[in-house]
């Protein structure tokens, strides 16, 4: 990928000599893109931890971390140890300027293969996990104790896109979180969610439904959690492009984890979401 500030009026010839594929970014509206979701974020009092798939490229995380975002979504392992291997530290401290990387895999692994690798990452940054079945919150919390670590665990919600996750039903939710807390070697930081069906939106009217439907699910579930357990921290953690600028300002959501904005692509634009 280049980053390149695009010339005014376009001139195709300047494009002639360049290989294809390529992928090439307006560095401007980057930036710009960059800094309206971070001053979003911090109008709603919310923490920003943006999604690393859409763009896979450190650069980019890096002006996400200037701007201020908690920390980074990734959506697989691999893309976990490609960040972690990537982010090189200071020889003379041991450390990077932009400190300790804060990682979220936002989906749900399982093995010992994958908590091997897991376990790895939680000791270079730091990691919480995704868990949405008890049988593997349960041999998640095996493999921790048999290695005397804790991983942080946030819960999934389905709110929609019937991808994974626990239904949005308040007992059911409170209930898995009730059996969780009893599995110390997992610390429970949460719940999220991801309205990905909001893509699937035939207007803007049919997305902002579904991005107020996700903030407000998502909301109560947090009352009931923390009405059962009063002194318990409980963030709510939504995320989507087309939502968020809506369940974001839900009262009780906490953090937003939107990946496309920084391009804002025509589907952004097609949906409303981005002009």
């Amino acid at each position: 990928m280049q980053i390149h500030n695009r010339p005014k009026p376009w001139d195709i010839k300047q494009f002639l000599p360049l290989s294809t594929p390529r992928v090439m970014v307006h560095y401007a509206t980057l930036c710009r893109n960059i800094a309206e979701m971070s001053d979003f974020a911090r109008r709603h009092n919310l923490a920003l931890r943006p999604h690393f798939k859409t763009h896979k490229t450190l650069e980019i995380v890096q002006m996400q971390l200037k701007h201020g975002a908690a920390g980074v979504t990734v959506a697989s392992l691999s893309e976990a140890e490609a960040l972690i291997s990537a982010w090189e530290t200071d020889p003379s401290t041991g450390t990077h300027p932009l400190g300790k990387l804060d990682l979220l895999i936002a989906f749900p692994i399982v093995g010992d293969d994958q908590f091997t690798r897991a376990a790895r990452l939680n000791g270079q940054a730091r990691l919480t996990l995704m868990v949405d079945h008890m049988e593997a919150a349960r041999s998640l919390h095996a493999f921790a104790r048999r290695n005397g670590i804790t991983f942080r665990v946030m819960v999934k919600i389905n709110t929609g896109l019937n991808r994974c996750g626990l239904d949005p039903d308040h007992k059911e939710v409170v209930s898995f979180v009730e059996r969780l807390l009893e599995l110390t070697h997992l610390q429970f930081i949460g719940l999220l969610t991801h309205a990905g069906h909001a893509y699937g939106a035939e207007n803007e009217a049919e997305r902002e439904r579904i991005a107020r439907q996700e903030g407000e699910i998502m909301a109560q579930l947090g009352e009931a959690v923390k009405a059962r357990f009063p002194s318990l921290p409980v963030e709510i953690s939504v995320g989507a492009t087309p939502t968020v600028r809506i369940s974001g300002t839900v009262s009780g959501v906490t953090e937003i984890r939107p990946g496309n904005y920084v391009f804002n692509d025509r589907t952004q634009v097609r949906l409303g979401s981005a002009t």
